[in-house]
């Protein structure tokens, strides 16, 4: 199923613009003062950078293999413009899954992970995330951009389910002047299970890096970051397509949220 919908681009937070199609239905807040540590003591990975008055400004100190802090933030160019994306459509409540009430801070809202800002929303049936649920290959989601020159781009995204090197999916990047970029999701690369129990719990803290982390056998959220070449400087990332290719228990991507640098 394909779902294209026009963008939108409005003021959305200081540095950062909400792009997407603007759904009455979704009830999204900005600047939410959020504990977003739940019911821990333990710290959350986001560098220090968010703007909500909440728990998160950790300095992870485990490994980067499995859910700890990594060494990217100085690849990360926090002074960049963000635009911070509207999913068209969300399909599933994260918060219902495995140790999901931990999440329940964090939605609706906004969030600074790694010096990048995200929205995170709830829409009229309290979903948070959009899941692939159709046929691999076939199940995609395309979401509007519509930014000039853009130069990166980061997603929250888990999996449902995941096994070690397993390909779940791609995301593709289209620009209007035929600018073109592609990056699949690998689990133990830069994917892993939303929940730290049996399934993928690796990723390599390069192309992923932890972004919501409360400690061992918790539920999380990750941080993927793309680097877009040049041949997007001088046109429009018009649109992202995130495209399932899995099976479970080989995972299933759920994405959380999606913001755009230029």
């Amino acid at each position: 199923m394909r779902f294209i919908i026009a963008a939108v681009v409005v003021p959305f937070l200081a540095g950062c613009y909400h792009v997407g199609p603007l759904d009455t239905d979704t009830e999204t807040e900005t600047g939410t003062d959020t504990d977003t540590d739940g019911d821990t003591d333990s710290d959350v990975d986001t560098d220090g950078d968010s703007d909500a008055d909440s728990d998160t400004d950790a300095d992870t100190d485990s490994d980067s293999d499995t859910d700890g802090d990594s060494d990217t933030d100085g690849d990360i160019d926090t002074e960049a413009d963000f635009s911070c994306l509207n999913l068209p459509e969300l399909n599933l409540d994260i918060r219902g899954l495995s140790d999901g009430t931990v999440y329940n801070p964090l939605f609706p809202g906004s969030q600074t992970w790694n010096g990048v800002p995200f929205t995170l929303a709830v829409d009229g049936e309290g979903d948070t995330t959009w899941r692939a649920s159709g046929d691999s290959g076939t199940d995609y989601l395309d979401v509007p951009v519509a930014v000039f020159g853009a130069t990166a781009a980061y997603t929250i995204i888990n999996s449902w389910d995941g096994e070690l090197g397993a390909t779940i999916g791609t995301v593709e990047f289209f620009g209007s002047g035929g600018a073109y970029y592609s990056a699949p999701l690998v689990e133990g690369t830069n994917v892993r299970d939303h929940y730290d129990g049996e399934f993928c719990n690796e990723i390599d803290g390069i192309t992923a890096v932890p972004a919501f982390y409360v400690g061992p056998g918790h539920a999380r959220l990750d941080m993927q970051i793309y680097s877009l070449p040049e041949s997007f400087a001088s046109e429009n990332l018009d649109s992202i397509r995130f495209t399932f290719s899995g099976e479970i228990p080989s995972g299933r991507p759920m994405l959380a949220a999606a913001t755009v640098a230029q």
